[in-house]
């Protein structure tokens, strides 16, 4: 025996940073190490007084940690585990200074009674979580990651800790605070979206409700993706669990953060609201709970440098970083399924519900259809019927809608006439691999939205009245901008081809030259109309600008730039093909007129240099491109956590 904790302790000490003995902050000596974090290290430490302390030396993510920390600082309730006070070393490192909880966690009760702890049990530890986590709510504190291994049992109280991911409900949910939010088994389904308020708190009480009635969690799976799709599209199985228990997890559960219980104390009431189970908490001796903790105790004394009752103190280890916590798997739950676990199309909808049932590469082929004729077809196909029928009258509006649409196609931010985005290249199946943790074919926009950060329809829902008006809105707008940039771009054309010129040497009909000088009065109107040309084209473009601008002034400054750069390419590709078109038409004109269509042709090209109009043609697509480009919306850091948990 005295070899095998020797063992123990060599494997558990020697990972942390400090030993016995030391003091890494003034007052307060380490004893041992007693649980380590995505932020740190904790440690059972006493001051120079003889106080227990939990001392928490934080290592990463110092500002969210403190931040998290500062809110909690002053809360003072039997239920909540007490923080002391911050403090720094002599090398500025900060430390954090906590009760410190000698009983176990719920996570090690659970394992110590693998069937669940029953009606009676659950009831009770329902009611005292609940009374800790209405004192948070109430103070304006979402707590973000409730779980069993952050509710502790300790002397006939049960103590709620873990405050790193505490945050306040007015932040926003793009401040700097936010980081990875919870554990994937007790992840509310719109965390996804940024949303952090007392609704996922209650979600994951729903969760922790089930785990203690059952001895596992509701929902479980081969890799993380496919345990948060079962939470945004599975229902929990509550066939074995008696009432009022199953009513209150089916609500506490609900998809939609409205359907659930409004505050902790409704929830806890709508099981206490039942009088056998009144009666049978009343009468219920927390005896067996005491024995369970000693239990508990004494396993856990082989671990700790061999001394019996000195528990791990895990209330201050936060989960920092979604690849570390999303790969927690609960030890009690059911073997899980084979990698390849087969995932029917109807529940990748109900997953994914920003994701358009039309394909991205019919829609694709449709488009090139405005090589033959036909344009506006992918619009129909993507039920956008009105539009379609405009981009086939105006030939995809002049080219150019036609030409934005590829690309909005290309970069997967193409939406239906539901606003749903063209994610999909050819088969829901696609969607599989996200669903079982692997990312293979799936391009940069299907991930965005499978995980929920597609675009703000998402977090801001609308109604169909303002949604289409919004739609009509922004059709006309753009429309708008494209006729002034294709206006400008046309006269820019004609002045650098000098079309004046060549209808006052007769060109395309005889007599359009006199019958233009009665029009002008002047025989000199060709320089008028250079001039009148070129103002037309600075008009045209500063309006398309301003018109650009104004439909984009929500968006960042990065696409309102990249506009009016794009604007002010066009300018200078008109420019360019200006000085590379240096025609003569009388002499063009002279030769149509002896029948010399061949020297009159070769006339003209030799009057246009190639390397100008190649450059300038180059310079256009460039700008157009540019301007076409759609927005890329910054993602918060919730969302960048989860790309990389699910690409890894």
């Amino acid at each position: 025996m005295i070899g095998l904790k020797e063992k123990t302790k060599s494997k558990t000490m020697s990972d942390f940073r400090y030993k016995l003995g030391d003091k890494p902050l003034d007052g307060y000596t380490i004893q041992h190490g007693a649980g380590r974090g995505g932020f740190g290290e904790v440690y059972y430490a006493l001051s120079d007084s003889g106080r227990e302390v939990a001392l928490k030396a934080i290592q990463t993510n110092e500002q969210i940690e403190l931040r998290g920390v500062s809110q909690c600082m002053n809360l003072k309730s039997p239920h909540l585990i007490s923080v002391f006070d911050v403090q720094h070393n002599r090398e500025n490192k900060p430390f954090v200074v906590m009760e410190y909880v000698s009983g176990p966690s719920l996570q090690q009760l659970l394992e110590e009674s693998p069937g669940g702890l029953g009606t009676q049990k659950s009831a009770f530890f329902l009611r005292e979580i609940g009374k800790g986590l209405t004192y948070l709510h109430d103070a304006g504190v979402v707590h973000r990651d409730l779980k069993p291994g952050n509710i502790y049992y300790d002397n006939g109280y049960v103590k709620i800790g873990d405050y790193g991911l505490s945050k306040a409900m007015s932040a926003s949910a793009h401040s700097a605070q936010t980081v990875t939010v919870g554990t994937v088994h007790y992840m509310a389904p719109e965390i996804g979206q940024g949303k952090y308020d007392r609704s996922i708190d209650i979600y994951a009480m729903g969760v922790m409700l089930y785990e203690m009635l059952t001895g596992t969690v509701p929902f479980f799976g081969s890799s993380p993706a496919e345990v948060l799709m079962k939470h945004l599209s599975s229902e929990p199985d509550l066939s074995s669990i008696e009432e009022p228990f199953r009513t209150t997890i089916r609500r506490a559960m609900a998809k939609d953060p409205a359907d659930r219980f409004q505050s902790v104390q409704e929830m806890v009431e709508s099981i206490f609201g039942s009088e056998h189970i009144r009666n049978s908490v009343a009468e219920y001796s927390t005896d067996d709970l005491d024995a369970m903790a000693k239990r508990v105790a004494e396993r856990a004394g082989l671990k700790n440098d061999g001394e019996k009752g000195q528990i791990p103190m895990q209330a201050a280890i936060p989960v920092a970083h979604m690849p570390q916590a999303v790969q927690e798997q609960p030890k009690r739950m059911p073997p899980p399924p084979p990698q390849h676990a087969p995932i029917q199309e109807d529940q990748l909808r109900v997953a994914y519900p920003y994701v358009s049932p039309c394909k991205r590469m019919w829609a694709m082929l449709l488009s090139f259809g405005w090589f033959f004729g036909f344009s506006g077809l992918h619009r129909l196909y993507t039920g956008k019927i009105f539009t379609g029928l405009l981009w086939f009258f105006t030939y995809g509006l002049f080219g150019i809608g036609q030409f934005i649409d590829v690309i909005l196609i290309v970069t997967g931010k193409f939406t239906d006439s539901h606003d749903k985005r063209l994610v999909v290249w050819e088969s829901f199946d696609e969607l599989k691999y996200v669903a079982h943790g692997q990312t293979p074919g799936i391009d940069t926009a299907a991930k965005v939205v499978a995980h929920k950060t597609a675009d703000a329809v998402s977090q801001f829902p609308k109604s169909r009245l303002r949604r289409f008006l919004a739609g009509i809105a922004s059709i006309f707008v753009t429309l708008l901008a494209a006729s002034f940039l294709f206006g400008a771009i046309t006269v820019g054309g004609m002045v650098a081809f000098e079309v004046p010129e060549m209808v006052q040497a007769g060109l395309p009909f005889p007599g359009l030259g006199e019958m233009m000088v009665s029009v002008f009065g002047d025989e000199n109107w060709t320089v008028l109309a250079h001039g009148m040309g070129k103002f037309a084209i600075i008009g045209g473009l500063s309006m398309a600008a301003l018109t650009v601008l104004f439909h984009r002034r929500r968006t960042s400054l990065v696409h309102c730039g990249r506009a009016v750069a794009g604007i002010a390419g066009v300018a200078l590709a008109l420019m360019v093909l200006d000085i590379g078109t240096p025609i003569d038409w009388p002499t063009i004109s002279h030769y149509f007129a002896v029948e010399n269509s061949g020297e009159a042709f070769n006339h003209f090209f030799l009057g246009v240099s190639e390397m100008h109009v190649v450059l300038a043609c180059a310079m256009m697509v460039g700008s157009l491109t540019a301007i076409a480009w759609p927005h890329r919306e910054k993602k918060p850091a919730l969302a960048k956590k989860d790309d990389d948990a699910l690409a890894a």
